[in-house]
């Protein structure tokens, strides 16, 4: 008597209808991938300005000296800000689709020995001092739609900086 032999696998239409489902998820999740990313994007790059502005504040206190050793100064314009320690500047462009904004500020900006917030001064003769922030420092950065918008936020007198989203 012939031996039967039976082989196991999907049929065509199993793959067909597994590939199908696959599509439709895809075709599902795509709108939301985009609208997480471009979240992400600003929420990243608003981080990073943060972390920025932390590093010029330590840099101030650990060598108890501010302006104009260790500042930054903002040109929403151009979308770029720049970081200056120890007379070496860097500057830094934000990324494509993302803009931001600066409240009321004399330029540059820096800290003192003790981290509190300072405005403005010059190193051109005759020099000036940086003033104190009259109001605290936001910078807001948003996509390009505005949809998606961090503040970043230096407070006026300890010098705390925050971050938070003001909408998604």
């Amino acid at each position: 008597m012939p031996s039967r032999t039976h082989h196991s696998g999907f049929t065509l239409i199993e793959l067909a209808v597994v590939v199908g489902v696959i599509i439709i998820l895809l075709a599902v999740a795509t709108p939301s991938l985009g609208g997480m990313l471009q979240e992400r994007t600003v929420y990243n790059t608003a981080y990073q300005l943060l972390e920025r502005i932390r590093t010029i504040q330590q840099l101030a206190v650990t060598h108890r000296v501010g302006y104009p050793t260790y500042q930054m100064s903002f040109d929403s314009l151009n979308g770029t800000y720049s970081t200056t320690i120890v007379g070496k500047t860097i500057i830094y462009r934000m990324p494509a689709g993302v803009s931001f904004s600066v409240s009321a500020l004399t330029e540059p900006f820096s800290f003192d020995w003790s981290g509190s917030p300072r405005q403005g001064g010059t190193s051109t003769l005759p020099p000036t001092s940086p003033t104190v922030l009259s109001n605290p420092l936001v910078v807001t950065v948003s996509n390009s739609s505005g949809t998606k918008r961090v503040s970043v936020s230096v407070s006026l007198i300890l010098g705390r900086v925050s971050i938070g989203w003001m909408s998604r």
